[in-house]
């Protein structure tokens, strides 16, 4: 599509806002809450071109920023064949780590922040624990970055920024990355 074709080649910001959607910014007791914006980071140096411009939104309208990390559970810990309290414990310790790391990064951004980390579930995609949290934490934007792949690399590996914005029913901001 051509809205897809101008995520993947613009060097700036592309916020994708279906027409039936508003940014509702919440006010309670007459006074203004602010945007609440789901931004996700996988840990990737691609991941990390969402952090500034999702921050300095938050920034500018107030409100709240979730930074989303989201994890497939290594293969050794979901093979797991001893105590189940042991592999609970052992996914514990790898997202206790995943929240400290985001907390690292959150705390540099200079906006009310907080650390997400949810475990992709059984039958389901990166693209819908995304969506699920959204959903979960009730937010009006959805932030992420494209690592801008195309052609054949693209057909292999797949979009989670693609799945994102086709199934979204909040407003999605996607970010482009440059890379050197």
């Amino acid at each position: 599509s051509v809205a897809l074709d101008v995520v993947a080649r613009s060097p700036r910001p592309v916020v994708l806002v279906s027409s039936r959607l508003e940014i509702d910014v919440r006010t309670k007791g007459g006074r203004r809450k602010g945007i609440r914006i789901l931004a996700t980071m996988d840990g990737s140096l691609a991941s990390r071109a969402i952090a500034a411009p999702a921050a300095s939104l938050v920034r500018r309208a107030g409100g709240e920023l979730l930074v989303l990390r989201v994890h497939h559970p290594a293969q050794p810990i979901l093979k797991w064949k001893g105590d189940s309290a042991a592999r609970g414990a052992a996914l514990d310790a790898v997202e206790r780590s995943m929240r400290e790391e985001l907390a690292r990064a959150i705390g540099r951004l200079g906006c009310k922040a907080r650390p997400v980390v949810r475990r992709v579930g059984e039958g389901n995609s990166a693209a819908d624990e995304i969506l699920l949290g959204a959903e979960k934490y009730d937010v009006d934007l959805i932030a992420l970055s494209t690592r801008g792949w195309s052609g054949l690399r693209h057909l292999l590996i797949g979009s989670t920024a693609l799945e994102v914005i086709r199934k979204s029913r909040h407003p999605v901001m996607v970010v482009r990355p440059r890379l050197a």
